[in-house]
């Protein structure tokens, strides 16, 4: 006796990996494909957050960070000095593009 999900009202679907969900129909129709600038790669399509709310309908335009583009803001809100940060950077501690 075969028992089918769909019979019993239990909801229930396919568990896609990242490369079915960027091509499946469904997918491309909610918008849960978006494109992200990334300034060494260029347009790039990555999956979106499937979730919407009413104060953003819409998905944010992302753009993608470089390899140490947040340094200084990052390590300043942690308490570092301007002095300390540029010294970091020139004994080539903090990472960079």
């Amino acid at each position: 006796m075969k028992i089918l999900v769909e019979d019993n009202h239990v909801p229930a679907a396919p568990v896609l990996d990242v490369p079915e969900v960027m091509e499946h129909p469904h997918m491309v129709q909610r918008g849960i494909i978006q494109t992200v600038s990334d300034p060494e790669y260029g347009d790039v399509k990555i999956p979106a957050s499937p979730m919407r709310f009413s104060a953003f309908p819409e998905p944010l335009e992302l753009q993608a960070s470089i390899l140490g583009q947040h340094n200084a803001e990052i390590l300043g809100e942690l308490g570092y000095s301007s002095e300390d940060i540029a010294r970091l950077d020139q004994e080539g501690i903090l990472g960079k593009a």
